[in-house]
């Protein structure tokens, strides 16, 4: 259905590590990019989640999908997980 959608993402990652220089997480529709977080780890850590909502005008046959990604300048040899509970979700508002 053509509108208006509330779109909310949730973004939980394992295992950052210092040595690479970002991680991204963005939502992708058919009409624009949003952008969820951007996160330069300063220190290690086990875990860090992250959420965002917004309002997206979406056309009837749009799509919306979530993206991660991790710089690849980095020396890190550790592997950074996306795990639960990393989510997105959207409903119709108008």
């Amino acid at each position: 259905v053509t509108g208006s959608y509330m779109i909310t993402a949730q973004v939980r990652w394992a295992q950052l590590v210092t040595s690479y220089d970002y991680y991204m997480a963005f939502v992708v529709t058919s009409n624009r990019n949003y952008e969820v977080m951007m996160f330069d780890p300063e220190a290690a850590t086990s875990y860090y989640g992250v959420g965002s909502a917004f309002v997206a005008d979406m056309d009837a046959a749009d799509t919306a999908t979530l993206k991660v990604f991790i710089s690849s300048t980095g020396s890190g040899n550790t592997n950074s997980d996306v795990g639960t509970p990393t989510k997105l979700s959207g409903y119709l508002i108008g």
